[in-house]
């Protein structure tokens, strides 16, 4: 299991550690991964896992993941991942065959982040570029769209489940709605679930606004991918009926 941490409290604090209790109902090996682009500036937040002006991380982040993997002779990965912690988990879910991921409200494109404050500091604090044509220049590799990556590729290689408020609109304005712009019939609003090839999301009246599920849905999420075979953790879907009946 490979777990993101979200943004960086403004104390400085890692959100870490909130995956670490969840993690433990999984019979496995748990990587904790934190952010390496934050550490140029001290009052950094967030970087999302993919670079500063120093460097792109993404493909290291890969190499790591895959020598913990050998070295634990892993036979598959879990990503868990919420809100900016989402954007890696998506990532290298479809990097890694036969993985799954765990998203909870995660973001899925860098260039629609909803806080401006934060998509700026990005750019010119962490990375000292003026706007994304510029970032695309410096790193030309690297991935700022799970909806760029999936329809490059033309479908989902790695399974996803999704879990998000159905009133976190912005989230779903900018994220999760355009990541399913294939679909024949798209919603325009956020349905109660949503199952495609290697994709579910369940989206609950949970909240108003941008925030996780509650701590019992998610624990009921973990517990239904945790009793997969070995091996087949990749097939199982949520849906709203299971995180019901758990």
């Amino acid at each position: 299991m490979v777990t993101f941490n979200s943004q960086q409290s403004s104390d400085g604090t890692l959100k870490l550690f909130t995956w670490m209790n969840l993690a433990r109902q999984f019979n496995s090996s748990v990587l904790h991964i934190s952010d390496p682009t934050l550490y140029v500036m001290e009052d950094s937040l967030i970087g999302w896992y993919a670079s500063n002006y120093r460097h792109s991380f993404q493909a290291d982040i890969q190499l790591l993941i895959q020598t913990v993997m050998e070295l634990v002779k892993a036979e598959e990965v879990v990503f868990l991942g919420s809100s900016g912690g989402g954007f890696p988990a998506a990532l290298y879910s479809q990097i890694f065959p036969g993985s799954t991921a765990l998203l909870l409200a995660p973001t899925l494109n860098l260039r629609e982040a909803t806080n401006r404050n934060t998509k700026q500091a990005f750019l010119t604090d962490l990375n000292r570029v003026s706007d994304f044509s510029e970032l695309d220049n410096l790193y030309p590799e690297q991935v700022l769209s799970i909806k760029d990556l999936v329809e490059g590729v033309g479908e989902f290689t790695g399974s996803i489940n999704l879990l998000q408020s159905r009133g976190d609109l912005q989230f779903w304005k900018h994220h999760t709605m355009p990541l399913l712009s294939f679909m024949e019939d798209q919603p325009s609003t956020p349905p109660h679930e949503v199952q495609i090839k290697n994709f579910s999301a369940v989206f609950g009246d949970w909240s108003d606004g941008h925030a996780p599920p509650p701590n019992e849905v998610i624990t009921r999420a973990v517990d239904f991918l945790s009793q997969a075979p070995i091996g087949e953790m990749h097939l199982q879907r949520l849906t709203k009926d299971v995180l019901e009946q758990c």
